[in-house]
């Protein structure tokens, strides 16, 4: 009777230097995430610090380009004024002095003044897109309604257009980093309600990844067309799907 009483009371401290411990353990993992999150303060404070004395620092700079644009841009001197514009919007976006939208507006409207029309950001004309005549296609519609899911990327269509040889959706891409960069996915599909999926078999103005389209900054447009087969006459409505995830539209109206 003594053994069992002496095994259970040494069971029962056994038991409380246990929660004991617990406890102690408990008690310092709190303290180290307060400690973790008075650190993360500190170095946020450190860090907004910083930048605000690089904002102040290259403040003289960016005016000084974004001065010189404007007037370059006034007497026509409009590939000089593309170039300080630019350089003023890579101080801009990580600064933010001025409203980046209307200066990436600026700069995209800058590209075909300045004669930049073969390579480069002068992808974003985005004229190479739209097809001279679309007479040759059974259907087409512009903006046609449908439903977006799983939006990742600010994508949106701007024409669907169907023939007996080719399925042509044409889509519009707003940048939303700077640099941004777009690319097809070669896995990307169309699946009609009459039909089985059709992967993607060509591209107007987009590369396939791993090629990619770079954007330089945020806000900018880019306008490009991904190419399927034909869809079944029989079919009456569609989805296209990225072979990424990023994005997938439905209920296509083809008629």
């Amino acid at each position: 009777m003594k053994k069992i009483l002496l095994t259970l009371c040494a069971i029962v401290t056994s038991l409380a230097c246990s929660a004991q411990w617990t406890q102690t353990d408990r008690a310092m993992h709190q303290i180290g995430e307060g400690l973790k999150a008075v650190l993360g303060s500190v170095e946020r404070q450190q860090a907004a610090k910083l930048q605000a004395q690089e904002k102040a620092q290259y403040q003289a700079t960016f005016n000084d380009a974004y001065e010189s644009a404007k007037a370059l841009e006034e007497s026509g001197k409009y590939a000089e004024a593309l170039s300080k514009y630019e350089e003023a919007a890579k101080l801009n976006c990580n600064y933010g002095y001025t409203d980046q939208i209307k200066l990436s507006n600026k700069i995209t409207s800058l590209y075909k003044l300045a004669g930049v029309t073969e390579e480069g950001a002068s992808i974003l004309n985005n004229d190479k897109v739209t097809l001279s005549n679309y007479s040759a296609y059974r259907f087409m519609r512009e903006n046609p309604i449908c439903q977006a899911k799983k939006m990742r990327t600010k994508t949106r269509i701007l024409r669907v257009c169907l023939s007996d040889k080719e399925t042509r959706i044409e889509f519009e891409c707003e940048n939303p980093y700077c640099p941004g960069a777009v690319s097809a996915h070669a896995k990307t599909y169309i699946k009609g309600n009459k039909g089985g999926k059709l992967t993607i078999v060509g591209t107007d103005n987009v590369n396939l990844d791993p090629g990619r389209v770079i954007v330089p900054f945020p806000y900018q447009k880019l306008v490009y067309a991904l190419i399927f087969p034909p869809l079944p006459a029989e079919a009456t409505s569609f989805e296209v799907v990225d072979g990424r995830g990023y994005w997938k539209f439905t209920d296509i109206k083809t008629r």
